[in-house]
């Protein structure tokens, strides 16, 4: 990269890295109303995809040249046409080899709306499994919904035998690296940054 003219700058933060063993994993703690469970199948790809989209685009952290949260614009909500097209690509995801339907967990209200969500993807070879996406909606933050779907993946993938959990997020998403600590996970590296200035 260097010999292409790019220089590391340290001043901006990278890609942070997370990472915990599953030597000791937090016992199932219910949350009231709300229900932790696998997909149930391809007929749940629209609310499961549909949630998602709603956490990644509400983020809530501050990040140099971003509106203040209350000053941003409101999320459109998708039409017919997005959410055809979302639920089609989830689709094709879940007929992924390496997709298990019984790590994709989802939170959901008594009264069926989906509240919040994160898939593991595992590799096998190498024992370690990865969390991506990780997500909830806004009215349903900070009430420990995430950390009790995060703990559960962690608990499923203990019993399978998986040693070691690895997730990744923004460097200025602190709610999400707050909720990664308190679900035990500790930082390993952040990807280093390289910027190049290009003649005018």
């Amino acid at each position: 990269m260097t010999e292409h003219g790019y220089v590391r700058d340290d001043r901006i933060k990278g890609e942070p890295h997370f990472w915990r063993l599953l030597d000791d994993v937090e016992q199932e703690t219910p949350v009231a109303e709300i229900e932790i469970r696998s997909v149930a199948g391809e007929h749940e790809a629209t609310p499961r995809t549909l949630v998602q989209r709603a956490a990644f685009a509400t983020l809530d952290f501050e990040m140099p040249g971003l509106p203040d949260q209350a000053d941003r614009l409101a999320v459109v909500m998708p039409d017919q046409a997005e959410i055809d097209h979302r639920t089609r690509i989830y689709r094709n995801v879940m007929k992924l080899p390496i997709y298990r339907q019984d790590l994709d967990i989802v939170a959901v209200t008594d009264d069926g709306e989906f509240a919040a969500c994160c898939t593991c993807w595992l590799d096998s070879e190498n024992n370690v499994a990865e969390f991506e996406p990780v997500g909830s909606l806004p009215s349903f933050r900070r009430r420990g919904i995430m950390r009790a779907v995060m703990n559960e993946g962690l608990r499923r993938l203990k019993a399978m035998g998986v040693k070691t959990a690895v997730v990744r997020t923004n460097p200025f998403n602190l709610p999400s690296i707050r909720l990664y600590e308190s679900c035990g996970f500790e930082l390993v590296f952040s990807d280093p940054v390289y910027r190049k200035t290009f003649a005018r």
